[in-house]
């Protein structure tokens, strides 16, 4: 590829990325390229097992791609520290705490320590996409682009017995926008009846990676005892993150 191929493939890979897959028309509107240079540089990424197409015909990253990206997953500094930093979180605060990995568009479940009469939360290595009923969901939302959050939040896959709990659209964004403002998601127990959850970020290399979340009875914490759930969270996140740094 050409200098300017080069900048436009990357572009490409960093929407699929970002959205998990996509479709030929979606690239071509939200990348606003001419059909006969997206077809090309789709062509040579797919060549090259960049880009793979899925079984509905929708590109997402290729076999070579995910190679590099399992590669420097094993080596990130943040695996070997998931399960002690759960843990300790778990017994610190005395809530159930679970690490959320954002993958192709996905939340993965990657640890979770269970706290004793606690909330149960997402299941350890399930991967979901409904963004919009978990405070990990928000967080991720916030750090998207606009037409990249949209298209999340119209595609976003919430079992049929959770869509009663998926916000109205105006108190999705402010969710989200809190989200963005406060550096941490604090659902107060809007999205499922009685249960609290609370979520911070972890960024690599300038982008969301994971989460660290917890959740509580929602009656049982007030919202000063909340923000300091929150303020410890966010400590953590902060360590670990320094960590990522110097490991780079």
């Amino acid at each position: 590829m050409s200098a300017p191929g080069l900048e436009s493939g990357l572009q490409i890979l960093g929407v699929i990325g970002e959205l998990g897959d996509a479709s030929f028309i979606q690239l071509k509107h939200q990348l606003q390229l001419s059909p006969a240079s997206l077809s090309r540089y789709l062509k040579t990424l797919t060549d090259q097992d960049f880009l793979e197409k899925n079984d509905e015909q929708r590109y997402m990253l290729g076999p070579a791609l995910k190679k590099i990206t399992a590669a420097a997953m094993q080596v990130s500094p943040f695996d070997a520290v998931i399960a002690p930093v759960l843990g300790q979180l778990s017994e610190t605060l005395g809530l159930t705490a679970l690490w959320i990995s954002f993958e192709y568009g996905s939340m993965v479940c990657r640890d979770k320590v269970v706290f004793p009469e606690g909330v149960f939360m997402q299941d350890v290595g399930s991967r979901r996409t409904d963004y919009t009923i978990h405070p990990w969901g928000f967080l991720f939302l916030a750090h998207q682009k606009e037409q990249h959050r949209r298209y999340l939040i119209e595609n976003a896959q919430v079992s049929p017995s959770f869509q009663k709990y998926i916000p109205v659209r105006s108190a999705l964004d402010d969710l989200i926008s809190e989200a963005l403002e406060q550096g941490y998601s604090d659902d107060r127990g809007v999205i499922f009846p009685h249960i609290r959850r609370i979520a911070v970020p972890l960024f690599s290399y300038g982008r969301i990676t994971a989460a660290i979340g917890v959740g509580m009875i929602d009656s049982v914490y007030s919202d000063a005892q909340a923000a300091d759930i929150a303020i410890e969270l966010q400590h953590t996140a902060a360590q670990l993150m320094k960590l990522d740094e110097t490991n780079k």
